[in-house]
Parts: C-alpha cells; structure tokens; sequence
C-alpha cells in the first residue's frame, strides 16, 4: 500500500515551549511520516520568528498571521 506524504498545516514551533528541543521535534515529525510543516505567526514578532525557522529547517513553511485577539495591533 502507497504511503501519502503528510504536511502538518498549522504548527507554532516558534512558541518558547520548543526552544529546548525543536529540531528534534521536527525530526521526530518526520520520522512519522510528515514531510513538510507549516508554522504559523499569529502576530507580528511570531510571524518574523516563524520566517527565521523556515528558513533554518529544510521543509518548514512560514505563514504570517494575525490572531483576532491581537487585530488592534496591525494596520494596514
């Protein structure tokens, strides 16, 4: 049987509860089967952070966000 990649399509490895272990936690993520993550900003500082990440870790997309609880914060 044919095995599907798997993308995760909302993750937020920027949050600080993965700062002592996230390259391995992508790895474990790949291990199972997921081949590509998206990790989502959900202000302005969180968005940059999930820029950087993606471009340290091959297969880690970035989308920059805006959580309606921060929606004061942006202008346009």
């Amino acid at each position: 049987m044919e095995t599907l990649p798997m993308f995760d399509s909302h993750a937020h490895l920027d949050m600080s509860e993965f700062d002592a272990d996230r390259g391995s936690t992508i790895e474990r993520a790949k291990a199972a089967g997921v081949d590509k993550i998206l990790t989502v900003g959900i202000d302005t500082e969180s968005s940059l952070a999930a820029l950087a990440l993606a471009k340290q870790y091959p297969g880690l997309y970035a989308a920059a966000g805006c959580h309606p609880h921060n929606s004061s914060d942006f202008t346009t």
